[in-house]
């Protein structure tokens, strides 16, 4: 049968090994489940599944949809497998897209799931998804690989989380290994922690950027999120920023770094709607890679870095929390040269770079605060 019964209610084995295709499978067994969710169970194999059901009216292109209470678990990431072979979509799904609607307290542990869609960069090809959680409060994913092909014209995610303002609660991604993704996390709302994860993405391993919300029609800042104790790698040698926080009041903390083309964690306070930056960055550490064209190794000074745009005749103001002016700031001219004189102030929570000439259309500045 394709779901076998357990001691308690609320709780179901997807044990069936007929048959090819395990959607369909997977499907009833949540189905089964009371209104207030329970635990789907998969055993120790590999479940192949393929993008069938549509979301609130969206294209039917999610494989698994998760909705309120909704546990699915498996024997261990080495053990239980859903498999996603060569199609678009979204591979697990939460059941809500609609602004006012939500999904409540799901949780995805102890799996791997895969995907093989080809790397391709044009636009014709739909963006790719491991783990999609949209619209969901207090979401879980703990013990789970993610790895494959999941990326696309837009970027497709490992794990992607589109919060809205009406969906409050907290996230935890603990202990995962997600890898050959085009990006890795994606926060685009607030009060997620991302704790012990391992990371190899092919251009950000963590986006925090409120814009990326556009997908459900909101637009607030990505605050109050937490990254912390990760290990990013690039493995794939196109591995271009760590943590890429676009977002406002953010904690990056105390992550390992290896081997990337560009920035190891890097804020911009040019984004749209957030002020962007304005959070803690400590502890990090870079192992080893480029930096700005620079080998940066094990290091742990740099404490906040980014770029931003020179103001003619006038000055940028970059805010940071560190409460004291213990610090040193590091000015890099980058793209059109800068003739006119300029200089740096320094405030307890700030610093601003004042320019007293024309900057070059265009014309932007890297930079970088240490501890003196």
């Amino acid at each position: 049968m394709a779901i076998s019964d357990a001691t308690r209610a609320g709780y179901v084995w997807v044990d069936d090994m007929t048959g090819a295709d395990d959607t369909e499978k997977i499907k009833n067994a949540i189905d089964s489940l009371p209104d207030d969710g329970g635990v789907v169970q998969l055993g120790a194999r590999t479940y192949t599944v393929t993008p069938r059901y549509s979301v609130d009216g969206e294209p039917a292109d999610s494989a698994v949809v998760l909705r309120t209470g909704v546990i699915l678990q498996g024997l261990g990431s080495n053990a239980t497998r859903i498999y996603m072979a060569g199609a678009s979509g979204k591979l697990i799904s939460t059941s809500k897209r609609t602004p006012g609607t939500n999904d409540n307290h799901i949780a995805i542990r102890d799996l791997q799931v895969y995907g093989d869609y080809l790397p391709d960069t044009t636009s014709t090809k739909p963006d790719t998804y491991g783990l999609f959680l949209s619209r969901v409060s207090h979401a879980q994913v703990e013990n789970v690989e993610v790895g494959g092909d999941f990326s696309g014209s837009a970027g497709g995610f490992g794990v992607g989380i589109y919060q809205g303002p009406d969906n409050s609660g907290y996230h935890t991604y603990m202990k995962n290994r997600i890898i050959r993704c085009h990006w890795g996390i994606a926060l685009a709302y607030n009060a997620a922690w991302v704790i012990c994860n391992d990371i190899a993405a092919k251009e950000y391993g963590v986006v925090i950027d409120e814009s990326i919300n556009q997908q459900t029609g909101d637009s607030s800042a990505a605050a109050d999120n937490v990254i912390l104790s990760n290990y990013f790698e690039s493995t794939l040698g196109v591995f271009q920023v760590g943590v890429r926080d676009m977002g406002s009041g953010n904690v990056v903390s105390y992550n390992r770094f290896d081997g990337f083309t560009e920035y190891a964690w890097w804020t911009s306070d040019e984004a749209s709607g957030a002020a962007a930056g304005r959070g803690i960055q400590y502890g990090n550490k870079v192992l080893s890679g480029n930096d700005t064209g620079a080998a940066i190794l094990s290091q742990e000074t740099y404490k906040m870095r980014g770029t931003a745009n020179w103001v003619s005749n006038g000055s940028r103001t970059i805010t940071h929390n560190r409460g004291d002016i213990s610090y040193g700031v590091i000015i890099t001219p980058l793209s059109s040269s800068v003739s006119a004189p300029w200089y740096v102030t320094r405030s307890a929570d700030s610093f601003t770079v004042h320019l007293d000439g024309t900057a070059p259309s265009g014309s932007y500045f890297y930079w970088q605060i240490v501890d003196l």
